[in-house]
C-alpha cells in the first residue's frame, strides 16, 4: 500500500471517529428521553403477570379507552397508528408472561382492516417496536436506531427534552 493511500485512510479514520462517537452519544441521549413505547415495554415486563385486562388498538383505543376506569388490573398496549399486525405481534410476545390475563379488548377502526404501519404516513413509528419491544417485523438495519431519520425531528426532540425539559407522550 502506498504512503499516500495510507495517509488518506488515516485521515479518514481520524475524521470518522469523532462522528461515530457523536452518533453514539446522540443515540444514547435519544433513548434516554421518556416515551410511551419504552414505558409500555417496561410495564409489561415488570407487571405482566398481574394484568387482567389488556387493550390493543390504534389511537382510537389509546386515547379512547382509559384502563384506569376498567375493572380489574387493566393496561393498554394501544398506540398511535398501531395496526392489527402489531397488536398480534405484541400479544404473541407477551401472552405467556401474562398469566392472569382474562380479557382482551381490541379496538378496530375502519382503517385497521387494511392499513399497514410500514407503508403509511407514520412508517417511522415501526422502529420503536423493534427498539423498545424487540419485535422484529421489519428487517432494516436503520430501524435499530433512534437517530435514524429526519435530522430536524431528532434535534427537536433533543432540544425539547434537554433544554426545555418537555417531551411528547406518544
Amino acid at each position: 500500500m502506498s504512503k499516500g493511500l495510507q495517509y488518506l485512510m488515516l485521515r479518514i479514520l481520524f475524521f470518522s471517529i469523532p462522528l461515530v462517537l457523536l452518533c453514539i452519544m446522540l443515540e444514547l441521549k435519544l433513548r434516554a428521553i421518556p416515551n410511551v413505547y419504552a414505558y409500555k415495554a417496561n410495564y409489561v415486563k415488570e407487571h405482566g403477570a398481574a394484568i387482567k385486562t389488556l387493550v390493543f388498538g390504534s389511537s382510537h383505543a389509546y386515547f379512547g379507552i382509559d384502563p384506569y376506569y376498567l375493572q380489574l388490573n387493566s393496561f393498554s398496549l394501544a398506540n398511535t397508528s398501531q395496526t392489527l399486525d402489531y397488536d398480534n405481534l405484541l400479544f404473541e410476545k407477551y401472552h405467556n408472561s401474562m398469566t392472569g390475563l382474562n380479557n382482551i379488548i381490541i379496538a378496530v377502526s375502519y382503517f385497521s382492516l387494511y392499513s399497514d404501519l410500514e407503508s403509511g404516513v407514520e412508517f417511522w413509528r415501526s422502529k420503536y417496536y423493534k427498539i423498545y419491544f424487540k419485535i422484529y417485523k421489519i428487517i432494516s438495519y436503520a430501524d435499530n436506531f433512534e437517530i435514524e431519520g429526519n435530522l430536524k425531528t431528532v434535534t427537536d426532540r433533543l432540544y425539547k427534552y434537554y433544554i426545555l425539559h418537555k417531551f411528547d407522550k406518544n
